[in-house]
């Protein structure tokens, strides 16, 4: 049995001057920010298997892949523990994420996705053209405002036997995000503890 979320629309209607200048910074914010992770391929396509990728740094990612990078993931562990400098950013363009896909393409099967950083989303796509596929992943995040899978600006996430905790606050389960996205579930068990946390948020 398999659930679909799906939600991926340009922002529309009239913006109050408070909303525009709010969104101008945050675009400002992402702009200045530095995407990297201890393992990041950019373009071309790569396999690792039954390694550990750990990132520490502040607004480092684990994994993160970009410029139609295609990647597959075997048994991997994938652990980050930094704290985000933006949380908003961390929301909307996947910075500080553990896996993050940029418009790139990942493919993981096996092993496992951990967090306890602050904005350390668990597995991320954003943008078109951005899918990260999950089978018999494990996640797990203890920090707050840490979805376990979340897309933005129409990405996509298809999940299948993946096992998502969340602990922290504002930290849901399954999450799509400003411009939205595809998320796909089947055969997945989804716990979650914090406040304002949800098993799905939209």
């Amino acid at each position: 049995m398999g659930t679909g979320l799906t939600r991926c629309a340009r922002p529309h209607g009239r913006w109050s001057r408070t909303g525009l200048i709010a969104a101008a910074l945050l675009a400002a914010l992402h702009a200045r920010a530095q995407y990297y992770g201890y393992y990041t391929l950019t373009g071309g396509t790569a396999t690792v298997s039954a390694q550990t990728f750990s990132a520490a740094a502040t607004n480092q990612s684990a994994v993160f892949v970009t410029a139609k990078g295609r990647l597959t993931m075997n048994n991997m562990t994938l652990v980050s523990s930094g704290n985000t400098t933006n949380t908003d950013v961390s929301s909307q363009y996947g910075l500080n994420a553990t896996l993050l896909a940029k418009t790139g393409t990942v493919s993981m099967t096996g092993g496992s996705i951990t967090s306890s950083g602050s904005g350390a989303n668990l597995a991320f796509a954003t943008g078109p053209g951005s899918v990260i596929g999950l089978t018999n992943v494990v996640l797990y995040a203890s920090g707050g405002n840490a979805h376990a899978v979340d897309v933005t600006y129409c990405g996509v996430i298809a999940a299948s036997n993946v096992t998502m905790v969340t602990r922290g606050g504002s930290s849901s389960a399954i999450a799509t995000d400003y411009g939205g996205g595809t998320v796909t579930v089947c055969h997945c068990e989804v716990t979650v503890n914090g406040n304002k946390s949800a098993a799905l948020y939209s």
